[in-house]
């Protein structure tokens, strides 16, 4: 039987698992379904709701590359807020990843391991709690795979589809840029004439700059000096973490591979063999080897790590692939070729049972979507004006489920400066959340203590309180 079935097969629960009513407090996802819903209406893209003092640092993005709220726009047509189709496309979306992720090793090994390290990404426990969430990394990984399964066949012609590709690619995350570099690096150290080396460069860099610049400066207007200039002050704000980000990287890698043994000689043994296996694939030079090494640099240098090992997810199936070279290379090494199919298919035996094992013992996720929080964002837009302007720790997700403008702590500054801004852009009201919540904050408990007698509670459901500034 054709393994590409069995493993569409193998695949299908996705469709079932995780896939509910519910979604957290990240409110990313926010965002990505206020520009899906903009674009349904002919609304300019930057249009969110938030208000910030423009002397300060923004709260976030006034928008994200058009790729992905395109993605979802038929489906807000159709679907508006209704949270369980999306996560049945997010689930979908992986099922093609994975597949895509399949038809790429098996170009480099036998069909049974690409089977096995596909399921392995497929099913290990970060895949399926990030699956439960509306990100833009899902379709970024099915797309960033599709272009490097292309690249193997190694030809001209398949440059240029890539490249427009390409341009998809960074309109779903702009780190996808990345792909240029790398596929220029690859072209570059091949043994190939230099006429043919420039046709293959340009065939791939022109397309991917024509379409980003289509899909998002001329269909949607986007900012790129706003977009950039966002990032940058992102690396001027932060402190680095280049030890924390590798750290995370390596340990959750491990765990996915197989998380009973968890443990920091686990770690390295699981560095130790990716590293054997990226020394054993160096000769490749390929365009998936270079977009690895540029994308651990990004990571390592990146300062703003909040949002976790999501940032990490897209290199998770060539990270599984080195570790799969490195076994391969031990298990030869002791002239034990035949098990090299039985140890890869142990590990991922034993990560799929416990993942699933775990995941179906998560309790829902808190989010917008609870009883409570419902009832506080209902109760905003019946008893506040539409202008209000709100004061929430999830600002996008106001502007989203409230209805209403929408703000949130300056950092950096003291709860008499952030009261100043606050009365600036005549923002009268706070939601704010209690410790049971996913979207407590800590900087907001704090200024509410030093600034308690300038609110006044005006409805609360124990959980979530509307405070009202006092007149």
């Amino acid at each position: 039987m054709n393994l590409k079935i069995v493993l569409f097969l193998l695949l299908l629960p996705l469709l079932y698992l995780g896939v509910g009513e519910t979604h957290d407090w990240g409110d990313d996802f926010a965002q990505y379904l206020i520009q899906a819903k903009n674009i349904n209406e002919g609304i300019p893209q930057e249009q969110n709701d938030l208000v910030f003092d423009a002397r300060q640092m923004p709260y976030a993005l006034k928008a994200y590359p058009a790729g992905f709220p395109l993605l979802l726009a038929p489906m807000y047509k159709f679907f508006g807020l209704e949270i369980k189709p999306y996560l049945i496309l997010i689930s979908l979306i992986l099922i093609l990843a994975s597949l895509k992720v399949f038809s790429f090793c098996k170009k480099q090994y036998d069909e049974k391991i690409a089977l096995l390290i596909a399921l392995l990404f497929a099913y290990n426990v970060f895949s399926l709690i990030l699956k439960k969430e509306i990100l833009s990394e899902w379709p970024f990984i099915l797309v960033l795979y599709t272009i490097l399964h292309r690249l193997q066949k190694n030809n001209t012609k398949t440059y240029l589809s890539c490249g427009i590709l390409a341009g998809v690619l960074i309109s779903f995350r702009i780190a996808g840029a990345l792909i240029i570099p790398a596929v220029f690096l690859s072209v570059l150290v091949s043994p190939i004439p230099q006429q043919e080396k420039s046709k293959r460069i340009l065939a791939f860099v022109f397309p991917a700059i024509i379409v980003f610049a289509l899909l998002n400066v001329a269909l949607f207007g986007l900012s790129i000096q706003e977009l950039l200039g966002f990032y940058q002050k992102q690396w001027t704000s932060h402190s680095f973490a280049i030890v924390t980000n590798l750290w995370d990287l390596l340990t959750n890698t491990a765990a996915i591979l197989c998380q009973p043994l968890h443990s920091d000689a686990w770690n390295f043994i699981v560095l130790a063999l990716i590293i054997t296996g990226i020394v054993r694939k160096f000769k490749e030079q390929s365009a998936a080897q270079w977009f690895f090494f540029l994308y651990i640099g990004l990571i390592a240098i990146y300062p703003y790590t909040s949002s976790g090992f999501r940032f990490l997810f897209p290199i998770i199936p060539l990270a599984i692939i080195y570790f799969a070279e490195g076994v391969l290379y031990v298990v030869s090494s002791f002239k034990k070729a035949g098990w090299y199919v039985g140890v890869i298919g142990t590990f991922t035996i034993i990560s799929i049972v416990f993942s699933i094992r775990f995941f179906t013992q998560l309790p829902p996720a808190d989010g917008p979507y609870t009883k409570e929080a419902r009832e506080a964002f209902t109760w905003i837009q019946q008893n506040t004006p539409e202008n209000t302007v709100i004061a929430f720790p999830r600002a996008r997700a106001m502007s989203l489920y409230g209805k209403r403008k929408s703000t949130f702590l300056v950092d950096g500054i003291s709860a008499d400066a952030n009261k100043s801004v606050f009365d600036k852009l005549s923002c009268k009201y706070i939601l704010y959340p209690d410790e049971r919540s996913g979207a407590f904050n800590d900087k907001l408990q704090e200024y509410l203590m030093r600034t308690k007698s300038s609110y006044e509670t005006v409805w609360t459901n124990g959980m979530y309180v509307v405070l009202k500034k006092r007149e």
